[in-house]
């Protein structure tokens, strides 16, 4: 009997032992603050830490973190602007509850050596990708972001961007296909640092790449632009079905009527010969992506005047012949 109870003694010290251990608060380890390793418009560094914390400090170390030294932090939101500070070193952060974070390691500020190029030919219907350029300082591990514009003049200016990343049909690698309607025009292409991320983008998406928030880049310290050479004609169908379909369409019909469209808006002069007459008439067509074509005519005085018989009709836009065709002006 005496056993018996003190069995059931010791069971009743092992369940109390058991419930104590069930409430007690476990103890966790410190987690890694998470930042993001961002740039300033200047090049030089930004660190913003995502979690959210009620004090911190800041730390420059070596990269071994075998020597530190406190650095005191001038932004508002407790994030840290790496100012002037040198190249090979790292930043360390740690929060009240002993969190800790390490930025990657800081190459100084932010300075292009090269510009960036293009690889592909400079046609139009063909497929154009850039290449980054050569730069110097900045976070490890950090990647480029690219922005193509067929620009009017050779300075590039007056530019139409051809690649937004979000626009859901992009190609690959930040390329674009080259549109007819560009031919003329100069290509330009921009090499952007923003840091080794991670970048957070705004959820949105575009219906085309042609205007993207923001416009063109303009050059700065962590934005290297070229401009690369003149878009030329095409010398073949387009083949890559990536990006945004052909913006331009002309057609003229066996009764002489020429159907337009001109996604990014265009001068269109539909024109007819017979020997020495001649007659035309001209339209300014509005910036419309997915508008029905325009229907182009020539009025009935017009027709009267050239008289019965074969003409040639051409169509331009923009002062640049697209279309042409022969038709039977009694038919008309």
């Amino acid at each position: 009997m005496l056993g018996r109870l003190r069995s059931i003694s010791l069971a009743v010290v092992a369940l109390s032992a058991s419930v104590a251990t069930l409430g007690a608060a476990p103890t966790l380890a410190a987690e890694d603050l998470k930042m993001q390793a961002l740039l300033n418009g200047d090049g030089s560094g930004h660190l913003f830490v995502n979690t959210p914390t009620h004090s911190r400090t800041w730390e420059v170390c070596s990269p071994a973190l075998t020597e530190c030294t406190p650095i005191q932090s001038n932004d508002p939101y407790e994030g840290l602007n790496t100012g002037a500070t040198g190249p090979e070193v790292v930043f360390r952060v740690t929060s009240g509850d002993g969190s800790v974070g390490i930025s990657p390691l800081w190459n100084g500020r932010v300075s292009s050596l090269t510009p960036p190029s293009v690889e592909g030919p400079l046609r139009a219907n063909e497929r154009v990708t850039p290449r980054p350029g050569t730069w110097h300082g900045g976070w490890a591990g950090e990647g480029d972001f690219f922005q193509l514009a067929a620009c009017r003049t050779k300075r590039g200016t007056r530019c139409t961007p051809l690649t937004d990343s979000h626009y859901v049909g992009s190609c690959p690698e930040t390329s674009a296909v080259l549109d007819p309607a560009f031919v003329g025009d100069y290509l330009r292409v921009a090499d952007q640092r923003r840091g080794a991320g991670p970048h957070i983008e705004p959820a949105y998406g575009s219906l085309s790449p042609y205007a993207p928030r923001g416009g063109t880049w303009e050059p700065s310290t962590v934005t290297s632009v070229a401009v690369i050479g003149r878009i030329a004609p095409a010398t073949r169908p387009r083949t890559d079905k990536c990006g945004f379909g052909p913006l331009n369409g002309v057609s003229i019909s066996r009764a002489g009527v020429a159907s337009v469209r001109c996604g990014l808006g265009c001068r269109a002069v539909l024109i007819a010969r017979r020997g020495r007459r001649q007659g035309r008439v001209v339209r300014r067509l509005p910036r419309r992506l997915f508008r029905r074509p325009a229907k182009l005519r020539l009025p009935r005085r017009t027709l009267t005047r050239l008289g019965f018989g074969r003409a040639q009709m051409v169509v331009k836009l923009n002062g640049r012949r697209v279309a042409q065709r022969a038709v039977v002006l009694s038919s008309l």
